[in-house]
């Protein structure tokens, strides 16, 4: 039996999550839920800029089996023996979709069966909801004992780094894959439906998959806000300055109650809202973004779980944020981040950008204003510099206080 998860609103996140209880994923319940108007329409908005749309998608766990009711940890699931292949950007790479790239693959897998002679079973192969991307199940074979061995090997065989980005992170037993629609499948194999299969079922890798949250979570989820903060990331050589302040003592300041972790499954999310931050902070330098996220203690696990592409995901902020706003509207942060201005130095980013456009020069002709009108003298009046970040009328302003944390 193959499961399924409905999202669910976390009113501790303020958002939607993906599910925790395993349903039955039966063939019949597949085709309903992938010509479904909802998931249609869900990835139609995703697709238009709607960052929360996708969580909002139903999700299937191809590699990983729970009783009907189960909860989804992967110290309690089974294998089902079938593994994935999650390829990413692949227009940032080439001029290919992701049929192309399918069709590629396909050519690929039947020159290495008569070299190797090694025979793929693949089940499932459709366009993620980003339209960007493909993910392909396949099922396991006795050549290798674990899923990960499954993933390398495939992938130093397809050589597909020319073409696209590998997430490493689908070996995980738990993993989940957002439904798609029926119109983004390009191959099914209805047999994949007859999953858990017993001819071969893989060990669960749980070495590759402990993660040392433990401590973290206990740690930052009865932090207060009186209590040192402990950094979030390492600084190595001199620490990158917003404004003369840390950026990474605003992170820790954001992430005080609690970090994104495996558990949460909220890492890659995380990252990415915080590089759309970091993009306002530092004037659009990608490079300096990267930095600071692989300096992120969240970020370094799942690079070492799944060799992250943080360049993708720095890449992923950028193009969500032109698109989603405007290069006319790149000053904003996030209601997280104007929060954590706010505790650390007593002013909202806005306030901050505005302190900051008074020059040594203007603060001078001031004084000397000041004197002036003292003295009966009259003087030209000073015109000072337009701000390109204006402080938003008292109603927006308002309106920016009571957004949701992941409102930019």
């Amino acid at each position: 039996m193959l499961n399924y998860y409905l999202p669910f609103y976390s009113s501790r996140q303020g958002r939607q999550c993906p599910g925790v209880t395993a349903q039955e994923l039966t063939q019949e319940k597949f085709y309903e839920l992938t010509r479904s108007e909802d998931v249609k329409k869900l990835i139609t908005s995703f697709r238009n800029g709607d960052a929360e749309a996708k969580q909002k998608l139903p999700a299937v766990c191809w590699t990983g089996t729970l009783p009907k009711g189960g909860k989804r940890k992967a110290s309690d699931m089974q294998p089902t023996g079938l593994y994935i292949i999650d390829l990413d950007h692949i227009s940032n790479k080439c001029n290919l979709t992701p049929s192309d790239v399918w069709e590629e693959i396909q050519k690929r897998m039947r020159l290495i069966t008569v070299k190797t002679g090694y025979v793929f079973i693949p089940l499932l192969a459709h366009v993620t909801p980003s339209g960007d991307g493909l993910r392909s199940v396949l099922k396991c074979t006795e050549n290798f004992p674990t899923l990960a061995e499954h993933m390398e090997w495939l992938r130093n065989q397809l050589n597909l780094d020319d073409f696209c980005n590998w997430d490493g992170g689908v070996h995980d037993v738990s993993r989940l894959s957002f439904m798609p629609q029926f119109e983004d499948i390009l191959y099914l194999d209805n047999n994949i439906f007859n999953a858990p299969f017993t001819d071969f079922n893989p060990i669960k890798n749980d070495e590759s998959q402990k993660v040392s949250n433990g401590d973290r979570l206990e740690r930052t989820e009865n932090a207060t806000e009186n209590d040192s903060l402990p950094s979030t990331g390492e600084q190595e050589g001199s620490p990158i300055l917003w404004l003369g302040h840390p950026v990474q003592e605003i992170i820790d300041r954001m992430f005080a109650k609690a970090l994104p972790c495996k558990e949460k499954s909220n890492r890659h999310e995380s990252s990415l809202k915080l590089a759309s931050d970091l993009l306002v902070l530092l004037d659009g330098d990608k490079k300096a973004v990267e930095q600071i996220l692989r300096q992120q203690s969240w970020v370094k696990e799942i690079i070492a779980e799944r060799n992250e592409d943080v360049a993708g995901t720095v890449n992923s902020a950028t193009q969500r944020k032109t698109k989603k706003e405007g290069e006319s509207l790149w000053q904003g942060v996030s209601r997280k981040m104007n929060l954590a201005l706010k505790k650390l130095y007593g002013k909202t980013y806005y306030e901050l950008k505005k302190d900051a456009e008074y020059t040594d020069e203007d603060i001078e002709q001031e004084d000397i204003c000041e004197d002036s009108e003292l003295s009966g003298e009259e003087t030209e009046k000073v015109v000072r510099p337009v701000s390109t970040m204006p402080t938003p009328p008292p109603v927006i302003r308002e309106l920016i206080s009571i957004a949701p944390e992941d409102f930019v």
